[in-house]
């Protein structure tokens, strides 16, 4: 999605740009204190709720996800992880950033809270900044 700002000028990642500053309130942890764990009232695991603008940045972002972010990510010497919310992104390209993101919501899949965390640890508006300073560049 390509949106243009009022002096003309291309902004490519605007559809995600526009969401920095605004995802450190990622959502809360639903946790199961009502049932006692029996076979009839089984205890739920903890699962993350996540806030509408999360949701809405996660369903932006489906225009922009890296099919091969993990290759991506390798060729930045990072492993897909938590080590990823402290990468130097200050001389990445769009790919390598969008690569970042990609992972971070594809982390979810298997670690309940994991985009929380980098919302929450500003990692995502860090990597969003940059994508902005490309659109600027």
């Amino acid at each position: 999605m390509m949106t243009y700002d009022t002096d003309g000028v291309t902004a490519m990642y605007e559809a995600l740009t526009k969401y920095i500053c605004q995802l450190g309130d990622a959502g809360t942890w639903i946790i199961d204190r009502e049932n006692d764990g029996s076979e009839e009232h089984p205890i739920q695991m903890p699962y993350m709720s996540y806030s509408k603008t999360i949701m809405k940045f996660i369903s932006e972002m489906d225009a922009f996800m890296v099919r091969n972010y993990r290759e991506v990510l390798n060729r930045n010497h990072l492993q897909w992880g938590t080590e990823m919310g402290s990468a130097d992104v200050s001389g990445f390209d769009a790919e390598d950033v969008l690569a970042l993101l990609t992972g971070a919501i594809r982390a979810e899949r298997f670690c309940d809270g994991a985009f929380a965390s980098f919302a929450r640890s500003g990692a995502i508006d860090r990597w969003l900044r940059r994508l902005k300073e490309i659109d600027e560049g």
